[in-house]
């Protein structure tokens, strides 16, 4: 997969009354591995340089422990992946 580009990108990170949600932790996990993050002022996240497979997608925001999870989707070689999360 070496000059591949795959990537999963947050389109918002919402609360339940559809507001974006900055400061969030995110948790991107598949293909072997983890990686962590936050969501910036606009509630968006990115995640880039991805290995082409299964990933699963979870964010938890402190303040209130509201948290949101996307089930497995797979990401191909070159695609990007765009995810909205709502925080239950």
């Amino acid at each position: 997969y070496q000059n591949v580009i795959t990537s999963v990108e947050f389109e918002r990170l919402l609360d339940p009354f559809g507001e974006v949600v900055p400061g969030a932790g995110v948790q991107l996990t598949g293909e072997g591995a983890a990686t962590f993050g936050m969501t910036d002022h606009q509630g968006r996240f990115a995640f880039i340089g991805l290995a082409p497979g299964s990933y699963r997608l979870a964010a938890l925001h402190q303040r209130n422990w509201q948290f949101a999870e996307q089930g497995a989707f797979e990401v191909g070689i070159g695609e990007t992946a765009r995810r909205d999360l709502v925080l239950r």
